[in-house]
């Protein structure tokens, strides 16, 4: 068979039709076509021939690549997950970048499938890149000075989870790193055989040439040498320069935004609960700020309840909210809090109303608010926020569903997953309780090409509908060939015949970006230094011999000490014996282990020992996780899922790191976790500040949710 000749099963689960690859539309019910390419990872993929059926349903295309014929059935999984795929479920938030488990070849196959999302694609429905997406060093000299920044940037945001899963060297892959359009995507995951740098990142970077002409060539050569020269030892630290060579772009740029919302009951539904801004029906024009802030609410709670909510939380937010265009960094922080105040307006409306379990009113929150070169997103609740660009369509938010978590924590595969009964269930909305329970999702976006963001709730996202007609009804605005009010009125159409289930409101923001000032303008490392205080400290340390060889004012000799020399002796052994005795309290494997012996404690008198360190509660701290995090437990590593409560616990001395007591593990299927409750685990070093992200102070808990920790 070859591959012209594939037909592809219509997604309508009343037609099922088959097709030609180039039909764009099913001829029998007139659905849009799926067309899903899929990659296989492992050796057996390899032995097929080009044009080969696979298990009755996928065509190999070459390459490691297959076209799924039956592209709305579940694919063959298997119930024992190895580990390499078990990473990238963990890694399923970052899934704009890293391709996610689609299923195995077939039941007997080894060879796993991944999926990458939407890829440009021919008119006749084959790849326009037989490797599905082009390399970066391809179209790396033809991109603008803002999209490669941009590029490098997201490499840099990925560094750090990758490192935490141990698959950095997928970023030191030339051959892994694939762009789609303005997405950094890559191929695989590369499991670290040693522990990468960012002096080989840098490396790497450097082998990237550009012309003398480039307009961030000298900004970007200093960065590369920065890190060659190992100056820059800090992911952050990279993140931070190029934003701020961003920013300094973003300068150079003018941008507008056309913003459109509707909103509507849907077929089946007497009320709407839904609420969105700006008012449905009524276009704004803006250049950035509040005046283009764009949101859609799905209310939830029924009794008007819904209703209420989600114009509560729309009200305040429009009120409450405010960025600073000068610390962007502090912005994502802002977002957050002024959420959290709409969150608990509703939350304390309940609380007065009496108003418990499903009789509480919440809402689902999807946001966009432009500030400089960069539009903010925020979501909670499972209304999504989808960015169309020329080439693709991308969901850009992840649900905060049963579905997602699942994923997140490593237990199933997400097509697996979504077949459960009330996979689709919310894990958090606005408004259910407290804000110190929320875990606000916000990002931000560069905003380097024209583009639209779509926001919907899932009266038009259920069923893949955006995936479906994206490119029929949301494309032709890029294209400039229907207007922002047509879009929206066909969206809304589409949504009341295809589904039409549930209220339906969107609001498209059309983003369009001028590039005329940036033309002749180019980035110098020199003109920013100023303005990079962090990059300061990244010059290297002077040594002994620097420091003696500068010019000085004559210093006055030090007074005599007045301590004999044998006094000070004593003193360095008796500080050095309680520093190795201090140590070895806490890492005796390390000792024992340097000393050649077995990685057990030696329980053989030490003299002098140091006095017992004993850990105690901090003031009754609770602890909840909002995303998973890793403890080290009887000597083993943990992985806490979210929801999961804790209590900090200090050591006496304040030199050593806190740890945390399991109180009460989230509800799951791992009935091994549940033998770590009452149990306390320690932090790697160097991941305090990482932590200190993923977990959230819980106050007013009921005896119930403290596990473990209430029985004292």
């Amino acid at each position: 068979m070859g591959k012209s000749v594939a037909k592809i099963q219509c997604s309508n689960n009343n037609c099922q039709a088959f097709n030609a690859l180039s039909s764009k539309f099913c001829s029998e019910c007139s659905t849009p076509r799926c067309v899903r390419y899929l990659r296989g990872i492992g050796e057996g993929i390899k032995g097929y021939k080009v044009g080969e059926l696979i298990g009755d349903r996928y065509v190999y295309q070459g390459q490691s690549v297959v076209l799924d014929t039956l592209p709305k059935q579940v694919p063959a999984l298997s119930e024992k997950i190895p580990d390499r795929i078990i990473t990238y479920l963990k890694l399923f938030g970052y899934r704009l970048h890293i391709p996610q488990v689609y299923g195995l070849l077939h039941e007997k196959s080894e060879t796993w499938l991944l999926e990458y999302g939407s890829l440009p694609l021919k008119s006749s429905g084959e790849l326009e890149y037989q490797e599905l997406l082009p390399e970066l060093t391809k179209v790396w000299q033809k991109a603008t000075g803002l999209r490669q920044l941009n590029w490098l940037w997201q490499l840099a945001r990925l560094w750090k989870p990758l490192e935490n899963k141990g698959v950095t060297s997928s970023l030191l892959n030339a051959s892994l790193l694939r762009v789609n359009g303005p997405i950094i995507q890559l191929l695989e995951l590369q499991p670290d055989e040693e522990k990468p740098t960012l002096k080989q990142l840098g490396e790497l970077w450097s082998a990237w040439k550009l012309p003398s002409s480039s307009p961030i060539g000298q900004f970007w050569e200093k960065v590369c040498e920065l890190l060659v020269e190992d100056r820059v030892r800090e992911p952050e630290k990279l993140v931070e320069m190029l934003e701020i060579g961003m920013e300094q772009w973003g300068q150079w740029q003018e941008r507008t935004y056309n913003i459109i919302s509707a909103t509507e009951a849907g077929k089946v539904r007497e009320h709407n609960e839904d609420a969105c801004y700006p008012p449905p029906g009524k276009k704004v024009s803006a250049t950035g700020g509040r005046d283009g802030l764009a949101i859609v609410c799905d209310g939830l709670g029924g009794q008007a309840g819904g209703e209420i909510a989600s114009e509560l939380a729309i009200n305040s937010l429009r009120e409450k909210l405010t960025l600073d265009s000068e610390n962007p960094p502090a912005n994502i922080q802002k977002l957050k809090e002024a959420i959290a105040v709409a969150n608990d307006l509703i939350s304390d409306r309940n609380d007065r109303e009496n108003r418990y379990e499903r009789e509480r009113m919440g809402t689902t929150l999807v946001m966009t608010f432009p500030e400089q070169h960069e539009m903010y997103l925020a979501n909670v609740g499972d209304s999504r926020i989808y960015l169309i660009t020329s080439t693709g369509c991308h969901q850009i938010t992840i649900d905060d569903d049963l579905a997602s978590r699942e994923v997140r924590l490593g237990y199933s595969l997400y097509r697996d997953v979504l077949q459960y009964p009330n996979s689709g269930a919310l894990v958090q909305a606005l408004g259910m309780s407290s804000a110190d329970t929320l875990h606000t999702n916000v990002q931000r976006w560069v905003l380097d090409a024209d583009c639209v963001f779509l926001l919907c709730s899932d009266g038009l996202s259920d069923y893949e509908r955006v995936e479906e007609y994206w490119e029929s009804e949301i494309l032709p605005i890029l294209n400039h060939k229907i207007s922002i009010e047509q879009a929206a009125e066909r969206l809304m159409a589409i949504a009341n015949e295809k589904n039409g289930h549930d209220n339906i409101t969107i609001a498209l923001v059309h983003c369009e970006v001028k590039q005329s000032e940036a033309k002749d303008k180019k980035l110098l490392w020199s003109e920013l230094q100023s303005s990079m205080p962090t990059i300061s400290n990244l010059e290297p340390t002077a040594t002994v011999q620097e420091v003696s060889q500068a010019p000085t004012q004559p210093i006055s000799p030090p007074p005599p000490s007045s301590r004999s020399p044998w006094e000070l002796i004593v003193i360095s052994i008796g500080l050095l014996g309680l520093g190795i005795g201090i140590f070895y309290f806490l890492f005796p494997e390390k000792i024992n282990s340097f000393m050649g012996g077995k990685n057990t404690v030696d329980n053989s008198p030490i003299s002098n020992p140091p006095p017992p360190i004993t850990p105690h509660a901090e003031n009754e701290q609770f602890i909840r996780v909002i995303e998973m995090i890793e403890l080290e437990i009887d000597g083993k590593t943990v992985e806490i899922p979210v929801g999961s409560i804790l209590q900090k616990v200090v050591a006496g001395n304040p030199e050593i790191l806190p740890a945390y007591q399991v109180c009460k593990i989230a509800d799951n299927p791992d009935s091994e976790l549940k033998d770590v409750e009452g149990k306390t685990g320690k932090i790697e070093k160097g991941k305090e500040s990482e932590i200190q992200e993923k977990i959230q102070k819980a106050e007013n808990l009921p005896k119930e949710e403290l596990g473990e920790c209430g029985t004292k």
